[in-house]
């Protein structure tokens, strides 16, 4: 029962995180107001992303013969199109069960696409030598502590 319990309550304090987060964006304005996707956010983070990437490619020090892997790796990691947000009108015409039902379906696109990255990333980092390995997990150590302490 316990086992159950904790991943249950995890999912249903997202849900009710998501339903505020969903409430709050009904002020903050469409994602193109706030330069979403296509507006200079959306730009500015495809050059991180490139910059990132042409930095962990020279340190892993691939060979000719893993280019075609990492080519195809970048590929499938690039950020899928996100969908437009709801706007006000259209969430305030929702239940509140109705924002949650659209919240969990969020979330379950989001596992899924992370689910993809995830056998990509596995893909990849068969064709590594041992060295390579460890570069490519300190460069993902290094990335994932900026993220979560800055």
């Amino acid at each position: 029962m316990k086992s159950i319990r904790n991943p249950l309550l995890i999912v249903l304090a997202s849900l009710a995180i998501g339903a505020g987060s969903l409430a709050a964006a009904q002020d903050s304005g469409s994602a193109n107001q706030r330069g979403g996707a296509n507006g200079q956010f959306g730009q500015r983070f495809q050059e991180r992303m490139q910059k990132r990437a042409a930095e962990l490619h020279d340190k892993l020090k691939l060979t000719p013969a893993q280019e075609p892997a990492w080519n195809a790796y970048i590929a499938r990691m690039r950020p899928a199109s996100q969908p437009q947000r709801p706007s006000a009108d259209e969430l305030n015409a929702l239940t509140t069960p109705q924002r949650m039902e659209r919240r969990l379906d969020m979330m379950r696109q989001h596992e899924q696409r992370m689910a993809e990255r995830i056998a990509a990333t596995k893909e990849f980092y068969g064709i590594l030598s041992p060295e390579q390995k460890k570069a490519f997990d300190e460069a993902s150590r290094h990335r994932m502590e900026h993220r979560h302490h800055g």
